[in-house]
């Protein structure tokens, strides 16, 4: 994100500088620059920047919202809160149990990182993301059997909190500092956290028993 308004000025340098070897029309080009700005609506949203996500989809429709047969392009018509659901669905579509939870679990472990940071906003906007991923992934698939595979996003924010604690590729200083913040700021969050991990034990403590009980004859 720091590096887009340098990388949106050379895309354009580079469109310049092609408009006069493709007769005003560098598809290729223009096409690269349209992606890159489609994914930089997704991050700037995901992050929690709204308000800049939202300038550069008006941007992206002012520039882009006749394609190059010269027909407008109909997602442009959406607004960007739309635009991007269905952006999402179209990524997302297809990802088995494993792929959804490897997605979310990744948006919330760094929405983890980001609030020991600091980056309050980011981090909100990760959480948020991915709270819409994993209700997308149970509308898409109402399959008792999916829907029995996918955990709950309460089991999935544990264990990416858990997975974010104990990471030793982070220093221990900010773990620490995430769970203080958590403990003060966000205590209805905390306590949802201490009570999921004394529920994950617990189960723990039960299959442990049940399997050292012994068998009957």
């Amino acid at each position: 994100m720091r590096m887009f308004a340098s990388c949106d000025q050379t895309w354009r340098k580079v469109i310049e500088k092609y408009e006069t070897l493709e007769k005003g029309n560098p598809k290729a080009v223009r096409g690269g620059h349209k992606n890159f700005l489609e994914n930089a609506v997704m991050t700037f949203y995901q992050a929690g920047h709204a308000r800049q996500a939202l300038e550069i989809y008006r941007t992206m429709i002012t520039q882009y919202k006749i394609n190059d047969e010269g027909l407008e392009e109909e997602d442009f018509k959406l607004p960007m809160i739309e635009f991007l659901q269905k952006r999402m669905k179209e990524e997302f579509q297809g990802l088995g149990i494993r792929d959804a939870v490897e997605a979310i679990t990744g948006m919330l472990r760094e929405s983890y990182f980001r609030y020991a940071v600091h980056n309050d906003d980011e981090a909100a906007g990760l959480e948020k993301m991915a709270q819409e991923v994993h209700t997308f992934y149970q509308k898409e698939h109402a399959d008792e059997a999916y829907r029995m595979g996918l955990p709950t996003f309460e089991m999935l924010r544990y264990t990416s909190f858990m997975d974010f604690l104990y990471d030793p590729m982070y220093p221990e200083e900010l773990r620490l500092n995430l769970l203080g913040r958590l403990q003060v700021e966000r205590p209805d969050l905390f306590e949802k956290l201490q009570k999921q991990d004394q529920a994950y034990f617990e189960k723990l403590r039960k299959e442990q028993e049940s399997q050292q009980a012994p068998q009957q004859p």
